[in-house]
């Protein structure tokens, strides 16, 4: 009997050891605001960047208060006049920063082969949410690809050609501001009246497109608030009219830049039919774009750096956002 006793306390302790890990885990999903302080999605492994690459680390594009917003150029070795891609990380709005893009298993093989390919990505630093709510970020993205179109001289880049490109959140970012620029929206920029600069091209990972819907997906899950619901200050539901200037299908018009999404069958956070809309919304204007939907693809996939989606991306950017360099 008290050899079955020992056996059951062995037992229930593996339980709650596993329910304990379970519940850590669910403590990083995109919709807890407990993960303010931490990057979950952050891979330990660094990757190996191109040899063919030169990088220029924290770049001071703007200043709020006392805190720098930083930006890492990674630009092809002697090269001139560079198309530039704007690469905005991921993290729910709420964690990650511009170094995630040279982890493996993440970006590493999409980066080198952009690199190789004859292009400059600027990865940058966005405030997040637990530091400040929308339209904060959009108007950090926006003055960073201002700064960069000023310097354009200094680091050898086109200022003519300019693609913006990002995962997650971040592809929700570099959406809106790719779907926004020729609406030139009042407050998504800060560091002039009036951008300088056009977009040309739109790369998005799992996109939230539509932060309406999304919250509508999410609630249907809890009451925690949502990631979107602290990027925006409250739920979407509750302020209409502020999910919908942050939606990039919002500015969705004949004017738009060709786009390119993809996205996983079994997303458990951004829902694969925020792609397939966003797509139909695209089509409905005549925008160039296509979209991948990847079976058995999940959130943050190491399938998205696979050597078939990076050639995706290449060949899209070869059609609609060549290199004219060489």
């Amino acid at each position: 009997m008290l050899k079955f006793i020992k056996i059951s306390l062995v037992l229930l302790s593996l339980l709650l050891g596993c329910n304990s890990v379970q519940a850590n885990e669910n403590s990083h999903r995109a919709d807890n605001p407990k993960a303010n302080s931490v990057n979950p999605w952050k891979p330990t492994v660094k990757g190996v960047l191109t040899k063919s690459a030169k990088v220029v680390r924290n770049i001071a594009y703007k200043k709020v208060g006392k805190t720098s917003l930083d930006l890492d150029l990674y630009l092809p070795k002697d090269a001139k006049n560079i198309p530039l891609i704007v690469w905005v990380h991921g993290g729910a709005w709420m964690h990650g920063d511009k170094t995630v893009f040279t982890y493996q298993g993440k970006n590493i093989n999409l980066l080198n082969a952009l690199i190789n390919a004859g292009y400059a990505v600027a990865s940058i630093d966005y405030r997040l949410s637990q530091v400040a709510k929308f339209p904060a970020q959009i108007q950090d993205i926006n003055d960073a690809t201002e700064f960069l179109w000023k310097q354009a001289l200094s680091y050898n880049l086109d200022k003519t050609r300019i693609a913006m490109m990002g995962r997650s959140a971040g592809a929700h970012l570099a959406g809106l501001a790719a779907m926004s620029n020729n609406a030139h929206i009042k407050n998504f920029i800060t560091s002039v009246p009036k951008a300088d600069f056009n977009i040309d091209a739109f790369v998005g990972f799992y996109t939230p497109s539509n932060l309406l819907s999304l919250g509508a997906a999410h609630n249907q899950k809890g009451k925690r608030p949502t990631a979107e619901a602290l990027l925006l200050g409250a739920a979407p539901s509750t302020i209409p009219e502020i999910a919908k200037k942050a939606s990039p299908v919002t500015y969705i018009n004949k004017n738009t830049p060709p786009t390119l999404l993809f996205h996983g069958k079994k997303d458990p956070l951004v829902p694969y039919t925020q792609s397939v809309a966003y797509k139909a919304d695209l089509d409905k204007a005549g925008v160039p774009s296509e979209l991948y939907l990847v079976k058995d693809a999940t959130h943050g996939d190491k399938k998205f750096d696979s050597k078939v989606n990076v050639d995706r991306v290449l060949a899209f950017l070869h059609t609609y956002f060549p290199v004219t360099n060489k």
